[in-house]
């Protein structure tokens, strides 16, 4: 298939706003403003991993939006 321009009067419709995507944030939010960890960790891995809300984890309508894991290359956690 060879490239073919477009045709100005046929291929392009500009009176026409179209939303193709939605934002990666909880309910297509496009931007997370705030954001809160919370207090409460597993002991086996909760020193070395985070996980991020959108708002205050006790909220019963928060969701998890990422989480962040760290550590030293060689494991000694120095």
């Amino acid at each position: 298939m060879a490239f073919v321009t477009f045709d100005q009067e046929n291929d392009i419709i500009t009176e026409e706003e179209v939303k193709l995507t939605s934002g990666i944030w909880s309910e297509g939010a496009g931007t997370l403003t705030s954001f809160f960890t919370s207090s409460v960790q597993s002991s086996s891995n909760g020193q070395y991993f985070l996980q991020v809300f959108n708002k205050v984890p006790s909220d019963t309508t928060s969701a998890k939006q990422f989480s962040i894991l760290y550590g030293h290359k060689g494991g000694s956690g120095s």
